[in-house]
């Protein structure tokens, strides 16, 4: 072999050492976001659940509140309500000169 073809042939071994190096890193690279695709679907799936037993268990405990109830846990009527009413009005804002 002539030299320069000797050191032609170890750079081509060497970038293909780095091409399978590279190959094998984003094929491990798509294994893991796959799984951890996987997993966070999962999670969220079960997140889902817990909220929905969390609002069933919310109306349940809604409903079951009577003025009696409230009494009970503390609640006192207002004595001197004061409402407050929206007049409309026939202004218009504008933010041009």
């Amino acid at each position: 072999m002539v030299p320069y073809q000797a050191a032609a042939f170890k750079a081509v071994l060497g970038l293909l050492a780095v091409l399978i190096a590279l190959y094998g890193y984003f094929v491990g690279m798509a294994i893991h976001q796959v799984v951890a695709r996987t997993a966070a679907e999962s999670q969220a799936l079960a997140l889902q659940s817990q909220i929905g037993q969390l609002e069933l268990s919310s109306l349940a405990l809604h409903d079951a509140i009577t003025p009696q109830s409230a009494m009970a846990l503390g609640f006192v009527q207002p004595h001197d309500p004061a409402f407050m009413a929206l007049v409309p009005t026939d202004t218009v804002v504008s933010l041009s000169h």
